[in-house]
């Protein structure tokens, strides 16, 4: 297995701690709809040997190559599921790991029939969409990639959708603020869904009376709701904000990062 370990203490405290950043995950080669992808298993620490708590990379095979992270929020990878809708397609998994010599696992993709609904996408820039599908007989994971404006999923109830976008350079993510409140969505086979995702981005400021405080926060918004830039952060130039009152400047300052 490889992993970093780091180990830290707090100066002047008794504590202590450390974190693992696990490298290791097991891929291979796979044609979906006669596209050839990368899928992947990310074991989890706790639970080597099984799909357990474990997540899925599903990628073009052109980009094996790439570094990705499950904590960018990029979506590359995203929960282990027994059901998956991909490239228009409803797949099976059955993932079962192989002891030996030379261990390994064995995944099979098989394609399955499911009753579809209409979505329309409102937004731009979209990336990849990835919809987590609880409340039904057979739930789906659904994975989307730049998606056109209207696409057909699994009819069902949706408890959390996940957004990447990309526009040339730039690529952004749902704020993970929004992670605690889901907003569960239906899809049917009657009746068209629009859900409002994506982008053009905007920036916002946020202004909350606390007593003889206002309280301001930077936002970056789009269709749906919030969003955050991926990559690195130049906290060299944060963003400012200044206030007027008839034309005349009474107020200015920058945002902290955190």
């Amino acid at each position: 297995m490889l992993v970093d370990i780091a180990l830290y203490t707090h100066r002047g405290k008794a504590i202590s701690g450390g974190n693992l950043t696990w490298y290791s995950f097991w891929q291979g080669k796979a044609v979906l709809q006669e596209r050839e992808c990368q899928v992947g298993l990310i074991e989890h620490p706790n639970h080597l040997g099984s799909t357990a708590e474990a997540s899925f990379l599903l990628r073009p095979w052109s980009e094996r190559g790439k570094a990705f992270s499950l904590e960018d929020g990029l979506l590359t990878g995203f929960e282990y599921c027994t059901n998956l809708f991909a490239y228009g397609q409803a797949y099976h998994l059955a993932c079962a790991y192989l002891a030996g010599d030379t261990p390994k696992y064995k995944l099979e993709l098989t394609e399955a029939q499911a009753e579809l609904g209409e979505v329309a996408l409102t937004g731009k820039s979209i990336q990849r969409v990835v919809l987590w599908q609880h409340q039904a007989r057979v739930p789906y994971t659904v994975v989307l990639d730049r998606p056109q404006p209207n696409v057909r999923v699994p009819v069902g109830t949706y408890n959390r959708y996940w957004i990447a976008l990309r526009e040339r350079a730039t690529q952004a993510f749902s704020d993970y603020r929004d992670w605690g409140r889901p907003k569960p969505v239906n899809v049917t086979a009657t009746n068209p869904l629009v859900l409002p995702m994506g982008g053009p981005l905007t920036n916002w400021v946020a202004v909350q009376n606390q007593g003889r405080t206002l309280a301001f926060e930077y936002q970056l918004q789009g269709a749906g709701g919030r969003y955050r830039l991926a990559g690195p952060v130049d906290r060299t130039k944060p963003p400012e904000l200044a206030i007027y009152q008839n034309g005349k400047p009474v107020g200015s300052g920058k945002f902290e990062y955190g």
